[in-house]
């Protein structure tokens, strides 16, 4: 997946349903039956987080592992919800918020 708007290019690179994945470099090392997300969170910035929620939660809830909230945290603001993709990944979706990497 490539995702290319103003905020930069971003590329994930996700093995799917096949057996690929036991025959790459790093990822052969793990059992068969490891989650293919585990222990990873993948965070995923969107301009217009209502809007997303609302489409997901329509056909993707039973994903939904923390509904949209408000997040207060080192004097930050901001709402995100996360969810769980059948692979086992750990994804939040969050607002737009700088958090002072540069």
């Amino acid at each position: 997946m490539t995702r290319e708007d103003e905020m930069g290019d971003t590329m994930l690179n996700f093995y799917g349903g096949d057996d690929r994945v036991y025959n790459q470099s790093f990822f052969k090392q793990f059992p068969k039956d490891t989650a293919r997300g585990y222990a990873s969170e993948v965070t995923i910035v969107v301009k217009d987080i209502d809007e997303l929620y609302q489409e997901v939660s329509e056909k993707l809830k039973k994903y939904i592992v923390r509904e949209i909230a408000e997040k207060k945290d080192h004097g930050h603001v901001w709402r995100d919800f996360r969810m769980v993709d059948p692979f086992g990944f750990y994804l939040r979706f969050t607002e737009i918020l700088d958090w002072g990497q540069k």
